[in-house]
Formats: C-alpha cells, structure tokens, sequence
C-alpha cells in the first residue's frame, strides 16, 4: 500500500489506523460497553430508589443490599412478596395497593434506564454541528486529547452513581465526548488524508467502532469474575488515558500543503473542492442522506443496546448474550472494511443498497425468533444485520464527502450529524418503551423493519452522479494535483 515512489509507506494509513483505535475505545465504552451492567444496575437503582420511597413515605430504612436479594431473577418487581416479608419482620405493614405503588415509584424500568442513550445521542448531534466546525478551524488533535480524559472522568463518575439522575449526567458526558473523539473528526481526518482510497480508509477507521462495540461487553462481562459492576467502571477508565500519548503523537490534521508523494498532493487539493453548508443544504442528496442516516441509527442503536437484554429474555445466559452483541458487531466490523473496498469498484449506491437490504432481512430474521425462539435464526439474522449496518455505516461517511466535498466537510457532517443522533437517540429509548408496554421485543422489532424500508427509499434516491464534481480533475485522471486550477464553489454546486 505505498502511495509513493520506492516502500514508503503514505501516512494516511497510520492515520486511518489512529482513528481505528480512537473509535474503538470513543464508541465502544459509550455506546455497548455499559448494557452487560443493565441488569445489574436496574437491580441496584431500583432497590436504593425503593428504599427511598420507604424512607420517604414511612421513615422506614432498609439495607439496599438486603433488598437486592430478594429480588428474583433479577427483577425488583417481581420481589414484592418477599419485600412484604422484610417489612414484616421490622414491624411494619402494609396494604398490598401501597406497597405495590411503592415499588412502582423507585423502581426502575428498562425505558427509563435507555433514556441514557437517548441523552446521548441528542447531545452529541446537538453539539456535532459545532465540533465539526471546531475541527475545520482548529484541527482534530486537540479535540481528541479532550474527549479522551472526558471519556476518563465520566467512567469514574460511573462507578459511584446512585440514582438515575446520576446516570443521565454521565451519559450527558458521554454525548459530549462523542462530538470531540467520535465519528464526526475521524471521518472528517481520514478524508483529509485521502482521496482515491478515501473507501478503504474510512472503512478501516470505521471498523474501530465495530471493535470496541465487540469487545468491550464480552470484556467487561469476563472482569466482573473479579469485581462489581462498580469497580469495572474503575478498571476500564484507564483505557482512554492510553489514548492520548497515541493521539498526541500519531494525530496530524492535514497534508502538508508541500506533500512530495502524489497522494498527498491530491489530499491537499481536494480539501480547496466541494459545497458549502448553504449548498448542500439545498440539494436532494443532503436530506436523502439525512433521512436513510436517521432511520438506519435508530436501527442500529436500537439493536445494538438490546440485543443483550433480548438475549437474556430467550433465556441466554449473560456470557453467552454478551457474545451475541460481539457478533453483531463483529459482522459490522467485516462490512466496513468489505464494504469501503467494494465501493471503489462497484459504485457506491449499489453497494448501500446491498447494505440495507442485509440489515432488512437481518432484522425479519429476528423479529421471527421473538415469536418461534429459533436458535439458528438468532444467529443468522444478528450476523446478516451486523454485516449490513458496517456497510451502511461505512458508506454513509464515504458519501459524505464524496458527494458535499471537502471543502465544508466539518459543517456539513455535523448537519448531518444533528439529524441522524436524533433517529440514533430515539432507537434504545422508544425500544425500552415498547418493550415495557407490549411486554416482549416483537412491536420494537416490526418499528425497526419499517424504518429500515423508509432508508432503502432513501437509498434508492440519492444522485451519485455529482461524485466527481466534488473532486479536483488531478484526482480523477492522473494529473498532478498542483497544477489544477481551483474551481469555484458556485459552480461546483451549479454541475
């Protein structure tokens, strides 16, 4: 893969690399890595809320811990017959209707605890339009090195939380975290670095979201044989601190605008070419890209932070759902990098269009095991829709810059990014909710099957002729890019 004359190695690739393993840990601690804990924490919130309402109610104090052990298969719910037992041996009773109301008011549901993801996801696309501009002013590194010890701190905080309110300001965090070191300022990075290979890049960066995504809940599912939920917050906060000796050394905004290799030179040119926000904001293609992005996020949210539970709910144990959720991710790991490839020479709507309809037949798949329980379904439909999601995921941020250009890439990705965290932010959250009116994860299912047709729409109307436009002539045909004359972005957006 050297991109110059002689071995040398480009530096873009050390650059793609770099926003792989920043990825891994930005989007696989905030995202996946927390929901083999969701048990454990729903028990302990709602047994702590419960003791609240009694303290509250009656004066009445009751070990936390006490109270988790009544609860039978894991559910403080379903300890209420026993929870009158303890109550009894202090001396006090209680009708069933308050006691029963009681409960209600501390316990915590599964809506309530997904609304983390929800808050998010809403940060982060309320906050992506101004860090995609922070990152055409003044550069991606110190973003990065930002979010990392963020990413830090809101692990710590993790470990100590009490109550739900506690968990929403993390999550708060995290949303802030994923607009300093998450997808918008890698992607917007390895564009930088790229142009003919700009797929295979970008998929090789994207992969670290699959990576981290895979492993961090089968890790943190094996480090709870040494310690509680609490203390592996602790342990795993140490991993964004690593980060930042790699970014601070590895991580260079941009080409030299003196590159001496040929890619560099186009690399450096491209970032002259492309739409403004104003432009883009005017064409087809910006709110079919939007619209297929927000309906495929809540898609991929939606199942991504479920997958454990509904594993559990099929009668799984925690290992073995926690590998579930690594093979989704897993599959979306090959998608990327497959995908990113296959772009180049099959043409990118053909290859998104392939994507979708993997994620479509993925998700019937599943939605047929909520209601026949077949194993073997499970398995395919998870690996089908994983493999889908890598390659929509992958050619989503490809079109982004392959159809707006570089020029305002920063702003334009963070429109986009505004749009598609708010389908993202609703996916865990409106799942939780149905989950807990419909008591099964069949409805949830059916709502992400229709998005995912509404996204192949999408996908059927964008306009890919415009790709080329977007990019200096030097870069389609072999010329060198210095001696290109800048087109203006007016007629540009005009071609």
């Amino acid at each position: 893969m050297a991109d110059t004359a002689g071995s040398r190695l480009y530096y873009g690739w050390v650059i793609a690399f770099t926003a792989f393993l920043i990825l891994s840990v930005s989007n696989g601690m905030t995202l996946t890595g927390p929901t083999v804990f969701d048990e454990l924490i729903i028990d302990e919130l709602s047994a702590i809320g419960i003791v609240n309402e009694l303290n509250q109610a009656h004066g009445i104090t009751v070990d936390p811990q006490a109270l988790r052990a009544l609860a039978e298969d894991g559910r403080i719910r379903a300890g209420v017959p026993a929870l009158r037992g303890l109550l009894a041996a202090e001396g006090v009773i209680l009708e069933d209707a308050e006691l029963r109301a009681l409960v209600d008011r501390g316990v915590v549901t599964v809506g309530a605890l997904k609304l983390r993801d929800l808050i998010t996801l809403f940060t982060a696309g309320a906050l992506g339009f101004f860090a995609g501009a922070l990152a055409d002013r003044v550069g991606v590194k110190p973003l990065m090195v930002a979010g990392m010890l963020l990413l830090a701190v809101a692990y710590g905080y993790y470990g100590q939380v009490q109550s739900l309110r506690d968990v929403y300001i993390v999550h708060f965090l995290f949303g802030v975290l994923l607009t300093l070191a998450g997808l918008i300022v890698n992607v917007i990075l390895v564009s930088r670095w790229f142009v003919r290979k700009r797929g295979l890049a970008i998929g090789i960066a994207l992969a670290g979201t699959s990576i981290g995504n895979a492993v961090l809940p089968p890790l943190n599912a094996w480090l709870l044989n040494f310690g509680d939920w609490r203390e592996v917050f602790l342990w795993v906060a140490v991993l964004p601190l690593v980060m930042i000796p790699l970014i601070v050394l590895l991580v260079r905004n941009q080409p030299p605008k003196n590159a001496s290799d040929a890619a560099g030179k186009a690399a450096e040119a491209a970032t002259h070419y492309g739409m403004t926000l104003g432009e883009a904001l005017r064409s087809r293609n910006f709110w079919m890209l939007a619209g297929l992005a927000m309906c495929t996020f809540y898609s991929i949210l939606a199942m991504g932070t479920h997958t454990f539970l509904f594993m559990r709910e099929e009668g799984y144990s925690v290992m073995v759902a926690s590998s579930a959720s690594s093979i989704l991710f897993i599959g979306g790991l090959v998608g990327k990098l497959i995908s990113g490839h296959l772009a180049e020479t099959l043409g990118r709507q053909r290859v998104l269009l392939v994507g979708l309809a993997l994620m479509f037949s993925g998700v019937l798949c599943i939605v047929l095991t909520s209601t026949i329980h077949s194993p073997q379904l499970l398995w395919i439909g998870l690996g089908l829709f994983g493999f889908g999601w890598g390659g929509i995921y992958t050619l989503i941020q490809l079109l982004c810059a392959d159809l707006f250009g570089l020029k305002s890439l920063g702003k334009i990705v963070g429109a986009i990014t505004v749009l598609d965290t708010f389908g993202g932010g609703l996916g865990p959250f409106v799942t939780g909710l149905l989950y807990d009116s419909s008591g099964s994860y069949f409805l949830p299912f059916v709502v992400i099957s229709i998005l995912l047709a509404v996204a192949i729409l999408c996908g059927l109307l964008l306009r890919t002729d415009v790709v080329d436009k977007m990019r200096p002539p030097g870069a389609r045909d072999g010329e060198s890019a210095e001696d290109v004359p800048e087109r203006s972005a007016r007629q540009i957006g005009a071609a």
